[in-house]
């Protein structure tokens, strides 16, 4: 079976939402190296960068994030956050050391790991290292035939504009086969992955991750 992988929003031990802000780069215009396209008539687009499984871009990461609370803004003090194993920072994903291990164990070498140092109040650095995170393969994986609702005969694209729950994308058993995590072309700015892998990181109680599915190989 296949899972779509996604992030909750961090919280500190009250509850309380909080956010990361990058100290420097710039986030918001990294985009990927290939603009090439290779499914419906736009290229794709910058929204779905960091999920699209190409190739990123580096020089505009930023190599610094500092926590904060989503309501009144400041410093996020150490002592009542925990960072979660997977997290979003405006478009793009960041996970742990933890999670870069097991995918890496499953995929060597498919997918984009770029350093980024977490600094607390008075700039205190985070003694554990995260990334920024990227799908490093991006496939062709849908079943036409046994998804629904169906691909858009114009963008070749899953068309999601569909209550959650009607939702059954069916994937190409001989495409994903080789692949633990992946991006798919017909469905934008989504990342997914198998059941091995979901295992993996289950038993690992990883912080922070959502699963959901599971959707049909065929």
């Amino acid at each position: 079976m296949i899972w779509r992988l996604t992030h909750a929003i961090p919280s500190d031990n009250y509850g309380m939402a909080f956010d990361f802000m990058p100290l420097d780069g710039d986030i918001q215009k990294v985009r990927i190296k290939d603009l090439t396209i290779d499914i419906g008539i736009n290229p794709i687009n910058s929204v779905h960068h960091f999920r699209c499984g190409r190739t990123l871009d580096t020089t505009l990461l930023p190599a610094r994030l500092k926590p904060k609370y989503d309501r009144g803004g400041g410093d996020a003090a150490k002592n009542a956050l925990k960072v979660p194993d997977l997290f979003g920072v405006d478009l793009a994903q960041v996970v742990s050391e933890k999670f870069k291990s097991i995918v890496e164990s499953m995929d060597p070498g498919a997918h984009q790991f770029y350093p980024v140092q977490i600094a607390w109040k008075n700039n205190a650095a985070e003694p554990l290292t995260y990334y920024w995170f990227a799908p490093g393969q991006r496939l062709f994986a849908f079943d036409h035939q046994r998804t629904s609702p169906p691909v858009s005969p114009v963008t070749g694209q899953f068309m999601h504009n569909t209550p959650l729950e009607q939702w059954a994308p069916a994937f190409r058993q001989d495409v994903v086969a080789d692949h633990s995590l992946f991006s798919a072309a017909e469905f934008p700015g989504a990342i997914f992955i198998i059941d091995q892998l979901k295992g993996a990181l289950e038993q690992a109680q990883l912080k922070g991750l959502i699963f959901i599915g599971p959707y049909a190989l065929s």
